[in-house]
């Protein structure tokens, strides 16, 4: 199995360094509190030196490469958050965070970013955060590296800045830090956005995230991503697919 060979890869290369992991190509407590001290856990670049990308398996249209969040809402792509639209399909989502009494996404006092982010899970039956608190990402799930459909928390400005919560999707230049992103209260607008991670722009606080208990996530290239969905291009006006 590619996944469990990748981990047996990272453990020896962490007990060439000093580690004494058992060679299990078990991704357990053990290994992951280990990755932490080498940074596996928040870059993929490491884990692509050991093992390159694996080409994805063919999958059913609409699977999304396992991250079945990520085909949530893509209707309402690039549309404003005063869009009423939008409003209808995420408005209510704030009753289900426990922040009742919004009538709009526009001039609330939490970032909309993260309550969006968990109408995307909540909408194909997973549990998000289950917050309108972009921080509250970065303690949610498990830590992964830069899957397709990974949840991220960062902080604008080289980490100085605000919070903010997005999907990471595929990167557009990894040698950069740049990636393409779905996410909402950007230029007041939901979308697929380019995204610098790099530190030099925004920076992920507590690693990518991933679902607890859901099966292991794929990097998967921009090609590959575009040539499924094309729907995922940044600056996407929106789809007929999928409303979830």
């Amino acid at each position: 199995m590619i996944y469990a060979d990748l981990v047996k890869k990272i453990q020896s290369a962490m007990n060439a360094a000093g580690s004494k992991l058992t060679v299990d190509g078990d991704p357990g407590p053990v290994t992951q509190r280990e990755c932490e001290k080498y940074e596996f856990a928040v870059s993929a670049k490491p884990i692509q030196v050991l093992e390159p990308t694996p080409t994805p398996k063919p999958m059913p249209s609409g699977d999304y490469f396992g991250a079945i969040w990520v085909g949530a809402n893509n209707d309402l792509l690039g549309l404003l958050e005063t869009d009423k639209r939008l409003m209808a399909r995420f408005v209510p989502h704030w009753a289900r965070v426990g922040l009742p009494g919004y009538k709009s996404l526009s001039g609330s006092s939490f970032a909309h970013c993260a309550l969006v982010l968990d109408a995307n899970f909540y909408a194909v039956g997973i549990k998000g955060p289950g917050s309108a608190g972009a921080s509250r990402t970065s303690k949610w799930g498990d830590k992964c590296p830069f899957w397709f459909g990974a949840a991220l928390h960062i902080k604008h400005n080289k980490g100085k800045g605000g919070n903010h919560t997005c999907i990471f999707l595929y990167w557009i230049d990894e040698a950069k830090g740049i990636c393409a992103t779905k996410d909402s209260n950007r230029s007041n607008k939901y979308g697929i956005f380019e995204t610098d991670i790099s530190g030099k722009g925004d920076v992920v606080i507590g690693g990518p995230r991933w679902p607890k208990g859901h099966p292991p996530g794929q990097l998967v290239s921009k090609t590959e991503v575009l040539k499924r969905y094309p729907e995922l291009k940044v600056g996407s006006k929106g789809t007929s697919g999928s409303t979830r």
